[in-house]
């Protein structure tokens, strides 16, 4: 089964045409070695003889194609999923050997809508940021696998000790980052990586340095490699949010990787979400988390 309806956190990026032609494109080169089963929300689900099943996500591709000009797509496409034929074998051994693929071993974020329920369901996976699921990956040769549980039963290692690695090694990411100061006043940090801005920002209390603020740390996380934190020491914040409000969503519609455009706040530990509501004016009209609005006095 071949869906080419375009799912509905991509509708706004990607025009039909467009979303078609990639998805061409995408099993054209896949057939040469992989037997496809279905396409459906930008997931490809294909198998080689005799093997299991693999899901290629198309999100990020279908991101990095838009950064380009059309007659450059198939060159991108073929190089992005080339590694996959040469990487095969390699992932049969690491899946019987920790010692080995734990040195590889990192998180990524994703939106809760990101994959189908059976696809979810086989993932390792977690949640640090509400509306959103962490999932464990193998970072190895330029690409990201999700890892199933199947994949990692012959290592005999806890989901949550594997997730401890995992943020080990994301730690020791090199991660840009840096400051600015909003209307003279204001700070502003940022966290950049390729792929793991986001998970570095999962151990914040390491992690965060001067973006954490007296009364914690406003959050956003609009893709895996942009994060901008305001630490908190007064009500001035809902004038950062206001003010980097378009950037969120730039960098959430422009780059792969997108995540939310939720708001966060970071308080001993544990990150939550500022609730919001969308008027019949179509303003949002977001509400402040109850512990913060505790600590504010009100």
């Amino acid at each position: 089964m071949i869906d080419y309806t375009i799912p509905s956190d991509l509708n706004a990026l990607i025009s039909p045409q467009n979303y078609a032609l990639i998805i061409d494109l995408s099993l054209e080169y896949l057939r040469q070695s992989w037997n496809i089963s279905k396409v459906e929300d930008a997931i490809i689900t294909a198998h080689q003889e005799e093997g299991k099943d693999i899901k290629f996500g198309l999100d990020n591709l279908i991101r990095t194609c838009l950064q380009t000009t059309q007659k450059e797509w198939k060159e991108i496409i073929e190089r992005h999923f080339s590694r996959f034929k040469e990487n095969a074998a390699a992932y049969k051994f690491f899946f019987m050997d920790f010692e080995y693929a734990q040195a590889m071993l990192k998180t990524l974020v994703k939106p809760q809508n990101f994959g189908s329920p059976d696809l979810q369901a086989e993932m390792i996976k977690r949640i640090d940021f509400p509306d959103t699921y962490t999932f464990l990956v193998m970072d190895f040769d330029e690409q990201l696998r999700f890892l199933r549980k199947e994949d990692t039963k012959e290592w005999n290692i806890s989901e949550e000790e594997l997730f401890e690695i995992a943020q080990e090694n994301v730690n020791k990411e090199e991660v840009k980052k840096g400051s600015v100061m909003l209307s003279e006043k204001f700070p502003l940090h940022t966290f950049f990586h390729s792929d793991f801005a986001v998970s570095y920002i999962i151990d914040f209390q390491q992690n965060g340095g001067r973006a954490l603020g007296p009364l914690g740390t406003l959050l956003a996380i609009p893709a895996k490699s942009a994060v901008f934190a305001h630490p908190i020491t007064g009500t001035d914040f809902l004038g950062v949010m206001e003010t980097i409000a378009p950037l969120v969503e730039k960098f959430f519609e422009g780059q792969p990787g997108s995540i939310t455009t939720h708001f966060y706040w970071y308080y001993e530990g544990n990150f939550e979400i500022f609730p919001y509501e969308v008027t019949k004016d179509n303003y949002a009209v977001v509400r402040l988390p109850e512990k913060l609005q505790f600590l504010l006095g009100g």
